[in-house]
């Protein structure tokens, strides 16, 4: 790689992260095809499959990638807006992509998982064919008959479906 960038002076425009990436997958797809996992791996043309790109920043102990909620700060791209907001964290990687003249930004973030209280009641159900529901506190449910044709109902299907999901 680098003696192509001393030729191409323009490879120092972009991301270090991308054509890296784009190797790296390469590699793993022939591996994947020498062990018969997959096989060989066909070279797409730009535009016609989904476009995307790979960008990295900072190390994964210290994400540099950041964002504000509203934006995200690409590395060589600068701000990008975004539709939803965020949570405000800052993250390593990402793949930008371009799918019917949309882009869209994928990556990873850790959050804290939220403590469950350890006195919290557990409740085990199990669904069969001859009872709809047996509860570990509750007797069984039985199983809903089906409408044949000839017998007319007054009842919908919903409102059946609503008063099962209330005995439930």
């Amino acid at each position: 790689m680098a003696q192509v960038k001393q030729e191409h002076p323009w490879y120092y425009e972009s991301s270090k992260a991308s054509p890296q990436q784009a190797l790296a997958e390469l590699r793993t797809a022939w591996d994947r095809c020498f062990k018969k996992v997959s096989s060989q791996p066909r070279f797409k043309k730009k535009g016609a499959s989904g476009d995307s790109f790979y960008l990295e920043q900072g190390t994964k102990s210290k994400p540099e990638i950041n964002n504000d909620g509203k934006r995200v700060k690409l590395p060589k791209i600068g701000w990008v807006r975004l539709h939803e907001p965020l949570p405000i964290t800052a993250f390593h990687n990402c793949v930008i992509s371009r799918k019917a003249y949309r882009w869209f930004i994928a990556f990873k973030y850790e959050i804290e998982k939220p403590v469950t209280p350890p006195d919290r009641p557990t409740v085990g159900v199990d669904i069969g064919i001859k009872e709809l529901a047996v509860c570990s506190r509750r007797p069984s449910l039985c199983q809903c008959q089906s409408l044949s044709s000839d017998e007319p109902s007054n009842e919908t299907p919903a409102t059946a479906c609503q008063q099962a999901s209330q005995r439930i």
